[in-house]
């Protein structure tokens, strides 16, 4: 199980769900899920570490992804993350 550190705003749930994250709009009804690099990005975010750390264990992770685009992948990602204010304002 994941220790958390960083505390998702009042309306979202999150909970760990055998090894994947499942997210939980109370407001909307709205869930997602995150799967594979997109789990495991959560998961340090979650565990504290900045954008920039995550994606250094990301590229780490994956010496073979052509270089820029665990970058370009993480933008959008926390783009998405920032718009729906999955952790406040």
């Amino acid at each position: 199980m994941t220790r958390i550190s960083r505390t998702p705003a009042k309306r979202y749930l999150v909970r760990e769900l055998e090894g994947e994250f499942v997210l939980l709009d109370l407001e909307s009804g709205d869930w997602f899920t995150f799967e594979g690099t997109g789990n495991r990005a959560f998961q340090l975010y979650m565990e504290g570490r900045t954008e920039e750390e995550v994606a250094a264990s990301l590229e780490a992770e994956h010496p073979e992804t052509e270089p820029g685009r665990v970058r370009r992948d993480l933008d959008d990602f926390f783009s998405q993350i920032r718009r729906r204010r999955v952790f406040g304002p």
